[in-house]
């Protein structure tokens, strides 16, 4: 796993992370989690990624507002 960023939505924290070597981000529900280790390996950040998004990021299943 190869973490990028923790956002919320509501009471829900999530990690944005890309896992093995795929490049598409994925959101994990941080209460599901049980232990973390921490690897001592480079993280596989997409090119151009961003965690900020005008201060949002938009999570699968979340509408889209492109009213801001």
């Amino acid at each position: 796993m190869h973490p990028l960023g923790v956002v919320t939505r509501d009471t829900v924290i999530y990690l944005v992370c890309t896992m093995w070597s795929f490049t598409d981000v994925r959101q994990l529900a941080l209460h599901r989690m049980q232990s973390a280790t921490m690897l001592n390996e480079a993280c596989n950040r997409p090119e151009g990624f961003s965690v900020h998004c005008g201060g949002r990021v938009r999570l699968s299943g979340e509408q889209r507002d492109d009213s801001h």
